[in-house]
Formats: C-alpha cells, sequence, structure tokens
C-alpha cells in the first residue's frame, strides 16, 4: 500500500484541507486495518484457558497438538537456556535448539513494531504543533509518507504473526515462523552438533519437504508467543508403505489385517497404528515402528506376501453392490460382485484399475 495523492497534487487547485483529508483517509484505513488485526490475534489467545506457571505467569497452549502441562514444561526449559543455568540433555537441546531462535526473531519483529510506534507518535504529535506554520506541501507529503510507512511495516509485521497463529495451529510449518534460509542454518548446525538424520539433504532446494515433516506447536505467555518445531530425525532404512486392503473372494470371504497400513522392509515389517505423514508422491514418514522380523513370522498378511499358505482368519463379507475407490492420482479399486463393463467420459485422463 502506498498514499495514491502525488507530489502534482500540490501544484492543482485542490485546497490545503482537502489534500490533507485525502492522506488522512487512507492512514485511517491503514489505523483500522491494524486494529482489527490486532483485536484478531489478541482473540486467539486471550479465549484460551490456561495455567499459571512458577512464576506466577498464565501460559496457554494455542495449538490442539499442545497442552498447558506440555507447554509450561517447554517454557521452563527454554527460560533455563536462555539464562544458562543449565545445560540440557542432549535429547531436550535438540528439540528446543530451534524453540529459542524462533523467539529471539519473533521478539525483534515486535521490538521493532514498538519503535514505529514511537515515531508515529513523535510525527503526530509534531504535526499538531507546527501545522500552522507548514506552508509547503511537499514538506507534508513527506510526513504522510513516513507514516504511511511505519504503518505498513506494523501491519506487514501483524500478517506475519497472523499467518504463523494460523498455521501452527494445523500444526503446518511455514516460512512466516521460520525463513527459509534460517531454517537451513539452523537445521545444519543440529546436524553437526546432534548427528541428525533429516528426510532430505539439508540444503535450500530440498526445504520444502524437510518443511512438511516438521510439526509445528505454540503457545503464549503473557505478552510473548512460543513456537516450538519437532524436527524429526530418521533411521536410514527405507520400507515400502503399503495400504491393505479388504476384497472378498468368489465365497464372499475376506481376511481382516491387523492394521490398514503395513511398513515392509527387506528383513522386518511392522504394522502402524496411524497414518504416515506424506512428503512427497512417493516418500512418507513415520513416527514409530514396532517392527519384527519377517523370516520366521508366521503373521497372516507376511505369509501372502512372501507366497506362502497363512493361517489366516477368514470373516464374511457381502456386498450388495460394486465398490470404487480412488487408491492416487489416476487408479481406481474397483470392487464388483459380477463382471461388468467400465467406460470413462473423459478420454484426457488414464486410469488403472485393479
Amino acid at each position: 500500500m502506498a498514499l495514491y495523492a502525488s507530489a502534482k497534487a500540490t501544484e492543482s487547485n485542490s485546497t490545503s484541507e482537502e489534500l490533507h483529508k485525502t492522506y488522512r483517509d487512507q492512514i485511517e484505513h491503514k489505523l483500522d486495518l491494524i486494529n482489527k488485526k490486532i483485536i484478531f490475534i489478541a482473540s486467539k489467545i486471550r479465549f484460551r484457558r490456561g495455567v499459571i506457571n512458577g512464576l506466577g505467569s498464565i501460559v496457554k497452549a494455542i495449538t490442539g497438538n499442545l497442552d498447558n502441562e506440555d507447554a509450561i514444561q517447554f517454557e521452563n526449559e527454554i527460560n533455563k537456556i536462555c539464562n544458562s543455568v543449565y545445560k540440557t540433555q542432549s535429547s531436550q537441546r535438540r528439540t528446543l535448539s530451534l524453540a529459542e531462535s524462533t523467539t529471539k526473531e519473533f521478539s525483534k519483529q515486535l521490538s521493532k513494531i514498538d519503535d514505529n510506534q514511537k515515531t508515529l507518535t513523535s510525527i503526530l504529535k509534531n504535526i499538531t504543533i507546527n501545522s500552522d506554520t507548514i506552508k509547503n506541501q511537499l514538506h507534508f507529503l513527506e510526513i504522510y509518507v513516513q507514516i504511511s510507512f511505519s504503518l505498513q511495516i506494523i501491519l506487514d509485521k501483524l500478517m506475519v504473526l497472523e499467518d504463523a497463529m494460523a498455521f501452527s495451529q494445523l500444526g503446518i510449518m511455514q516460512p512466516s515462523i521460520i525463513s527459509p534460509q534460517n531454517l537451513v542454518l539452523k537445521l545444519s548446525n543440529l546436524q553437526n552438533n546432534f548427528s541428525l538424520y533429516q528426510v532430505e539433504e539439508i540444503s535450500i532446494d530440498n526445504i520444502h519437504k524437510i518443511e512438511k515433516s516438521i510439526s509445528v506447536k505454540a503457545y503464549s505467555i503473557d505478552h510473548s508467543l512460543t513456537f516450538i518445531l519437532e524436527i524429526p530425525s530418521v533411521q536410514p532404512i527405507l520400507y515400502d508403505y503399503i495400504h491393505i486392503y479388504s476384497l472378498p473372494n468368489n465365497l464372499n470371504l475376506t481376511i481382516i489385517p491387523k492394521s490398514k497400513f503395513l511398513a515392509l522392509g527387506s528383513d522386518e515389517y511392522a504394522y502402524l497404528e496411524e497414518d504416515c505423514k506424506k512428503l512427497s508422491e512417493d516418500t512418507w514418514i513415520c513416527k514409530s515402528l514396532d517392527t519384527r522380523a519377517i523370516e520366521k513370522s508366521e503373521d497372516c498378511i507376511i505369509s501372502l506376501i512372501k507366497h506362502k499358505d497363512g493361517n489366516c482368519t477368514q470373516a464374511r463379507m457381502n456386498l450388495k453392490r460394486g465398490k470404487l475407490q480412488k487408491i492416487k492420482e489416476n487408479k481406481l479399486l474397483i470392487v464388483s460382485t459380477e463382471p461388468e463393463i467400465i467406460k470413462t467420459k473423459n478420454y484426457q485422463e488414464h486410469f488403472s484399475s485393479t
């Protein structure tokens, strides 16, 4: 946003009052936007229940993936790091290092906002005192531009903060929380100090996939916000991520697996209790695996994968009509009780069926 009046306006027949009204209207519009942003951000924090920590400050978890007790624990650990009172264990430091950096970054932004507010107040006072003596309209334009510029900085910072809060509530990492360049730098330091194994080589080219692997949590205390980044350190072992579907045979019998997802390695396997996070079309990341050896396994699904007869418990499945499910892009799973003819209407896309 910028002031819509140009220096040529000073040469027109417009009165000073008309010019000042034009400038004031634009500045008041920005002030209104800033006020709405502040009210919106404050409401996200004010109406959440919090708990009081040992120092008497109210701590409130902002995101649904973090409760108040965990928020207090994070705050206490961060305070210990900032005050250099004690050295945390390697596992704790690995988790909290970026939290400290993010806190400092947002504190710096809020400090800039405060400085601009003071500048704005000073300029407004100067206008009030000297308005009767200022004759040159260009000088007025310069002052209004300075005010507009200061307000725009405040508005930009509030928009960044608003975006950061919105994405943190979804648990999603986003550049408004920490810039990609700063994130790459911090991850490189973590990798050097703690043997961090990232999902991809740490570089700006791979930043989008790395950001997808990071989970975000946030909490507020007094007049500050803290963002916690959970950065996974993965084992350099690859598994096939298999989605198991139960299909009936010609006797209407099917096998019910222990879980709908299976991680299958060359020598071991694991059923997954929850979905893994998708990083790309061919890459998924799972939180933890309770692996078992494939060689001596008597598991039904593993036996079928090895093309061996398994001790499988079957259940009856009666389909009254066919079932169609999209597995992934351009792939459909079709189950029918009788042979059917399939026709496609959109000839620009090619689907494969099983």
